[in-house]
């Protein structure tokens, strides 16, 4: 065609589409007019024939962007907590959640869990910075920074401080903890304090937000603490009924080890904290940089199948963008934009993607490759029939049982998906599975192939 070239491969091929399912063919076209003429020929199987021929044609009108470049002040963070609540989209039904619960009368204990980097921290950060409590009185206490250095004496301590700070800024009038008075019985300290709370609340409610709270159980088995530290907290969730709770962290804090149990058996409520809801994304992508960039929507769109709409790798993203448009004084960003930055992205996220692996078992890792491999770059639902059968083309022993576990895991860690669809079938049958996140299945298939892993596995 005279008005464009084609640069790379000009045809695209993709396993069968399911009812109700799309795939995205991507080809980078080098334009010769300001009108491209585009000719596409589709073959294709189904039910009547195969090797069936359709002819498909469409335009595509260029047209300038007169923007003028203005440096972008880069807004987006690549995994700290943000305070901005102008960087904060798509969070309103937790917010609700979280507001109602932690507000009433009845006493209420929430565990707050997602995977890492899912934004939890933030979400509390912003519930604190709005009015969302009202006269109540939020805590946030911060597991890793009261971790240092711990034992039971100055663990409590440094909880009790965050609460007289929480307090004085509500001018509640609070007696000042202080260290030495902790040292003889630092429990019994604790105690006459929460008294002395109670006294001053008058009606209101103490909300105690103790994030990264998987932490303690680590303290634990260092030896820095006593199990004992979780019966004691459990004995304050039950009796002191002025006082709220919420306890972060990640999956890991709902697989119920005996001291977990201790604590939540028939008490806490859960809320797991995932994805941003699709308009929550495609703010995050656009809003911040309004002024500066435009965005094609088929851009957003990939970004979005990129990120599976984690506020995390959306940040990572749009970190890289920003920095190429500065670079390049772009205004515009178009989907080769995206798949430009996607090496530095990906190197970017290495550690991440390799925290992940580190969270699950060697039989987990296996299934996430063999889905990575099945689903391809366009990251299709896998049944579970498919999956078996990659198992046994690569040679891979493998039983159901111990298979179905693994990937109920990995639905469990919020790394893959699962969905079921109506029908006679059974369960099994009914069941489809994928690994939502792109960048994930992109890095998958290229730092963890199949092969390299099923030779790890007969080493």
């Amino acid at each position: 065609n005279d008005s464009y070239i084609v640069v790379g491969k000009n045809s695209f091929e993709t396993d069968a589409i399911p009812p109700n399912e799309e795939t995205t063919a991507e080809f980078i076209l080098k334009p010769q007019a300001s009108t491209l003429d585009l000719h596409f020929e589709i073959i294709y199987d189904d039910a009547e024939d195969s090797m069936k021929m359709m002819h498909f044609e469409d335009s595509l009108v260029l047209s300038e962007s007169y923007q003028e470049f203005r440096y972008i002040p880069n807004p987006y963070s690549t995994g700290t907590p943000t305070h901005d609540s102008k960087m904060f989209y798509g969070r309103e039904s937790d917010m609700a959640y979280l507001q109602d619960n932690l507000t009433r009368d009845a006493k209420t204990v929430i565990v707050l869990y997602g995977q890492r980097r899912t934004g939890k921290t933030t979400l509390l950060l912003q519930l604190i910075a709005t009015s969302a409590f009202g006269e109540d009185i939020p805590v946030l206490i911060d597991m890793q920074r009261v971790s240092y250095n711990i034992n039971i004496h100055n663990f409590l301590y440094r909880v009790a401080s965050y609460i007289a700070q929480a307090m004085k800024k509500k001018h509640i009038p609070i007696c000042q903890p202080e260290l030495r008075d902790f040292d003889a019985d630092p429990t019994h300290a604790f105690d006459l304090f929460l008294d002395n709370v109670e006294e001053q609340l008058k009606g209101r409610k103490l909300i105690l937000l103790i994030d990264e709270f998987e932490v303690l159980e680590e303290e634990v088995l260092k030896g820095k603490l006593e199990s004992e530290i979780f019966e004691y907290l459990r004995n304050i969730l039950q009796h002191r009924q002025n006082i709220n709770f919420l306890f972060s962290g990640t999956h890991k804090i709902t697989k119920y080890t005996k001291w977990y149990r201790s604590i939540f058996f028939n008490i806490a409520r859960h809320h797991r904290l995932s994805r941003l809801t699709p308009k929550g994304a495609e703010a995050l992508i656009r809003q911040p940089v309004i002024s500066y960039l435009e965005y094609e929507p088929l851009t957003v769109k990939k970004i979005r199948q990129l990120t599976d709409d984690q506020p995390y790798l959306i940040h990572l993203m749009c970190r890289a963008i920003v920095d190429y448009c500065n670079d390049k004084r772009k205004t515009y960003v178009t989907l080769n934009d995206v798949n430009t930055v996607l090496h530095e992205v990906m190197q970017t996220g290495q550690f991440h993607l390799d925290w992940l692996l580190d969270q699950v078992s060697p039989e987990e890792r296996v299934a996430l490759s063999v889905l990575a491999e099945g689903g391809k770059e366009e990251g299709r639902w896998l049944t579970l029939d498919e999956i078996e059968e990659i198992y046994r083309q690569r040679r891979l022993v493998f039983k159901r049982e111990y298979l179905l576990a693994a990937l109920k895991a990995l639905i469990e860690a919020d790394i893959i998906e699962s969905e079921s669809r109506d029908s006679g079938d059974s369960a099994f049958e009914s069941t489809k599975y994928r690994i939502p996140v792109g960048l994930t299945r992109g890095w998958l298939l290229r730092e963890r192939p199949l092969e390299l892993v099923r030779r790890e596995m007969s080493d």
